[in-house]
């Protein structure tokens, strides 16, 4: 139904109801290869020690990267509003600050051959005091960013908030909790990318809006934006989550022009249930 209450007529569902969709994961990509993330168990740590020889020479496996490795700016996702040191390392870099963040990147012929290699890679991880609830990191005593010296990302104010309620017979003032929200669709995150004989890139993603991620991509990769084409085929949900990219999807593209050959990355549902990114 329309906003003016006409009947509208979906075209789109017969697709879906007969044949079904086309979603990243159908994409067909000869001689893709994969990769899987080595996750933090941590919500906050010092990584102490990689190893990640066993990985390297695990079957199957054609690359195996670490922090040092990559040589990109951290994300700052597409906001100026983040501040630059509080940016998002594609891979952690010496801490980690949430369970599940990226620490290594594993990339294999076959998903189960990314998915055994990263079970071989070792770190230890000093544990530092987490930060989890949004009123006490706002006291600093433990911050995230130590070189910052807060836990405050920004602050949005009110143009003449102190006066707005003076001479208010009555002012009502309540505390609101609203609960963490974690996006679970259907079709969890999902890229894939190649790259072409002329050097263009070719990126499929599971995304609500691709030209953010052509934007992103091209900081990523130091491509002019001419030179990315970002497929965004049948979505199974977003709700927000895939409103743009996160680290471990920008990353395929730029796996995908380090190795020269195509990549492809699938969220696990057990990372879709984190709420990893979002």
């Amino acid at each position: 139904m329309s906003i003016l209450g006409n009947r509208v007529l979906r075209r789109e569902d017969l697709k879906f109801l007969t044949v079904g969709g086309t979603y990243v994961g159908d994409v067909e990509l000869p001689g893709a290869v994969w990769v899987t993330y080595v996750r933090s168990p941590l919500a906050h740590g010092r990584i102490e020690r990689t190893d990640v020889t066993q990985a390297r020479e695990a079957p199957g496996v054609v690359g195996v990267f670490v922090a040092s490795d990559l040589g990109l700016r951290p994300s700052r996702l597409d906001t100026d509003e983040i501040p630059e040191l509080m940016a998002r390392p594609f891979l952690a870099d010496g801490v980690v600050r949430f369970v599940g963040e990226p620490v290594v990147a594993v990339v294999a012929g076959s998903l189960a051959e990314a998915v055994d290699a990263a079970e071989m890679v070792e770190v230890d991880y000093e544990p530092l005091v987490p930060v989890v609830d949004p009123e006490e990191a706002l006291d600093d005593a433990t911050v995230l960013f130590p070189e910052v010296g807060t836990n405050v990302v920004t602050s949005i104010g009110v143009p003449g908030q102190g006066s707005l309620f003076e001479g208010c017979e009555v002012v009502v003032r309540q505390r609101v909790v609203n609960q963490r929200v974690a996006p679970c669709p259907l079709e969890v995150r999902a890229s894939a990318a190649e790259i072409g004989p002329d050097g263009r890139l070719t990126y499929y993603a599971s995304t609500q809006t691709p030209f953010t991620v052509r934007e992103q991509l091209a900081k990523t990769v130091g491509l002019d934006e001419s030179r990315i084409r970002v497929i965004s085929p049948d979505v199974g949900g977003g709700f927000g989550a895939k409103a743009e990219p996160y680290p471990e999807e920008l990353l395929v593209g730029w796996l995908a022009q380090r190795l020269q050959r195509p990549v492809r990355w699938t969220e696990t549902r057990s990372e879709s249930m984190l709420g990893l990114g979002h």
